[in-house]
């Protein structure tokens, strides 16, 4: 990426006496100095920012762009709170303005998958990646595609993230020197490939699904399960048999390993036992 950050940095110097140009400079690039391995001259062009006044657009842009850095330390308790809010600036501002702002959602997608928001990840990385795809070859539709391929993997639909790191990859070699992005990249296609190794029988976890296998690694009965989750037992237990056949299990306990193999969201067992099925 040297001749985006060559191009944002000359921007950079040429409008020091500018402060609200480089305020609307800052994020992008942040950005491009975080793909090209430079996470500490990201930090130090976007992190004064933080705490000054700007426009909405702008402001959500200087948020996304944090937690997108924070995801990558990682720190989580920053990461949730800036994705938390840049998502309710982008509520507020709404589809009129959702072009320019892609590579925002983009960012509070993949913070929000990091956090443990699946998913906020969800509905924004579709707005992300709908934008992005607008500019295909461009540096926020590689990190739209990686962004899907993260989730993607993160609901357990290995073929759709590998898919998407192949056109990620594709789309990369266009772009000069973004070498940590290529090393991202690298990291997300080794965790699918051994998820590959392991595969889900049958189609991927509904959402549904996905709410109440979260809940699987706790001491909750089926009952109170569906008090938490404003579902009836029947429901609880329906899906209950679906995530066992996807898993190829019989039990709750196996089904809460079955899911840890597969990098699945099941709550944290150190502190909970799995006492009924």
């Amino acid at each position: 990426m040297p001749l985006a950050v060559e191009v944002g940095g000359a921007a950079w110097q040429r409008h020091a006496a500018r402060p609200e140009v480089r305020s609307t400079l800052a994020a992008p690039l942040a950005l491009a100095r975080w793909c090209a391995g430079d996470a500490s001259g990201a930090r130090r062009v976007l992190e004064p920012w933080a705490s000054v006044a700007q426009p909405p657009v702008t402001r959500a842009w200087t948020l996304a762009a944090l937690a997108f850095l924070a995801a990558h330390e990682p720190s989580v308790e920053r990461c949730s709170r800036h994705a938390s809010e840049a998502a309710s600036l982008l509520e507020e501002l709404g589809p009129a303005t959702a072009p320019e702002l892609a590579t925002a959602a983009v960012a509070v997608a993949h913070a929000q998958l990091v956090a443990g928001d699946l998913t906020g990840a969800v509905r924004w990385i579709a707005d992300g990646l709908a934008g992005e795809e607008r500019r295909p070859g461009s540096l926020g539709h590689v990190l739209a595609l990686a962004v899907d391929a993260e989730v993607a993997f993160a609901r357990a639909d290995c073929r759709r993230a590998l898919d998407q790191i192949r056109r990620a990859r594709e789309a990369a070699q266009r772009l000069v020197g973004a070498d940590e992005l290529r090393a991202w990249l690298d990291r997300i296609e080794a965790d699918v490939a051994r998820r590959a190794g392991d595969p889900l029988l049958g189609s991927p976890p509904s959402d549904a699904e996905l709410r109440v296998l979260r809940l699987l690694d706790s001491d909750l009965s089926w009952a109170e399960i569906a008090d938490e989750l404003y579902l009836t037992r029947n429901t609880v237990k329906s899906h209950v048999r679906r995530i066992y056949r996807r898993l190829g299990v019989r039990a709750r306990g196996d089904a809460v390993r079955a899911a840890r193999r597969r990098d699945l969201p099941v709550g944290d067992g150190a502190s909970r036992t799995c006492a009924r099925r």
